[in-house]
């Protein structure tokens, strides 16, 4: 499936990924196309289409065939979101 990458995308990919902006912008491109390869469906809804990669943490949200933000996944403190004291 041939896909897009916004900007916002790249740009998120860069700061909450690799916390590093001096990496060329085709480079970030190249890799967001080959470790989204490995995503799986999770959902959609009207903001679009839930994609997640469990072994990097990373979830990306496709709308028309354009990923349009990528985050990393909050690793779980098993407290099942509870706050312990």
């Amino acid at each position: 499936m041939k896909i897009r990458i916004s900007n916002h995308a790249i740009k998120a990919y860069k700061n909450r990924i690799l916390l590093n902006e001096a990496i060329d912008e085709k480079q970030i491109i190249n890799q967001i196309k080959e470790i989204f390869k490995q995503a799986r469906y999770i959902s959609d809804n009207k903001n679009g289409i839930l994609f997640r990669d469990d072994n990097l943490m990373i979830e990306y949200i496709v709308k028309n065939k354009c990923i349009v933000t990528i985050y990393p996944i909050r690793r779980n403190s098993g407290n099942n979101g509870k706050n312990i004291r």
